[in-house]
């Protein structure tokens, strides 16, 4: 079984104690046993048990929407502060021709620097996978 997450805190991350003001955290999104990736409710009940922290379902949508949401900047639920942007997967879980996941990821700071990049790709995987399909966590 491989967990896999994030270390935050302010000993982490340039940013970090804007999650963990005075230490360190971790924070699981994923596990994987052999060639297998966990679904959500099997990810929580082991978390639950290891009373380890699991990154939070922020919403459920469309691509289009968590677009703009990302792209106009949205409060993160860590604290009062932009959040950095958002990770998208299906809700069923697909993959590509050679077996990996698709999985997208947003962030705000992308369409600050250079302000479309990578949107029309976005959008055409939306327009690919029927336009309902995704899990929203901040990222």
């Amino acid at each position: 079984m491989c967990l896999y997450g994030e270390g935050y805190g302010a000993k982490i991350q340039k940013n970090g104690g804007n999650y963990n003001p005075t230490g360190v955290d971790f924070v699981l999104f994923d596990i994987k046993i052999s060639d297998v990736w966990l679904k959500r409710d099997a990810i929580e009940d082991i978390a639950r048990h290891l009373q380890i922290k699991t990154v939070p379902i922020i919403g459920k949508g469309i691509l289009e929407d968590a677009i703009e949401l990302t792209k106009n900047g949205f409060k993160s639920i860590w604290g009062d502060f932009i959040a950095e942007g958002l990770v998208l997967r299906p809700k069923i879980e697909l993959k590509t021709r050679n077996g990996n996941r698709i999985i997208t990821k947003i962030k705000y700071k992308d369409f600050n620097i250079r302000r479309d990049r990578g949107k029309n790709d976005l959008v055409n995987f939306c327009t690919l996978y029927n336009r309902k399909c995704l899990l929203i966590t901040e990222h």
